[in-house]
């Protein structure tokens, strides 16, 4: 039987929290059509620069869109077995990246609407168009922090060695 340490049920509450935000955005990217379709949709941010066809933006969106979800959550179940952590970080390294870029560039975007729509003179005196602008920048913001700090975490779980899997604490636990 492994000597599995303090540090060692630590890694995995640690693992686990960091699976959990990914298998919970997993879910709340892909499981509906519609859910899909706002994703690649947002997904296709990173391409708005590129001087190419819709057709071509949209079929690149939508691929990037799978591969991210696809990266997002077997990253996220290798991370959380234990198996494999080091892939599973990597995965979910290459998942983040974009991500990080995907938020910046809403919450510019979220200030740019701001300012267009208040320069209408009629909704210029509605302050609540202005308040829900201010969120939408603050929301991308946070995620787009949020997003740095798992980027860290899971470079940290790539040079971890040999973490504890699930299968060790559960035979410590029921044997």
């Amino acid at each position: 039987m492994e000597n599995i340490t303090y540090n060692d049920l630590g890694l995995f509450i640690i693992r686990c929290g960091i699976s959990y935000i990914y298998l919970h955005g997993s879910y709340m990217t892909g499981s509906s059509v519609l859910r899909r379709k706002i994703s690649v949709k947002r997904t296709s941010i990173l391409y708005k620069n590129v001087k190419f066809t819709n057709n071509y933006i949209n079929l690149v969106s939508y691929i990037s869109f799978y591969i991210g979800l696809t990266l997002m959550t077997a990253g996220s179940l290798l991370i959380l077995s234990g198996f494999h952590v080091k892939i599973g970080a990597t995965m979910l390294i290459l998942f983040t990246i974009p991500a990080i870029i995907i938020h910046r560039k809403e919450a510019n975007e979220s200030l740019l609407l701001k300012n267009k729509i208040l320069s209408d003179e009629k909704i210029k005196k509605n302050k609540d168009i202005e308040t829900l602008a201010l969120y939408s920048h603050v929301g991308q913001r946070s995620s787009g922090n949020k997003n740095y700090m798992l980027l860290a975490v899971n470079i940290s779980l790539l040079f971890l060695e040999d973490p504890v899997g699930v299968i060790s604490l559960f035979k410590l636990f029921f044997s």
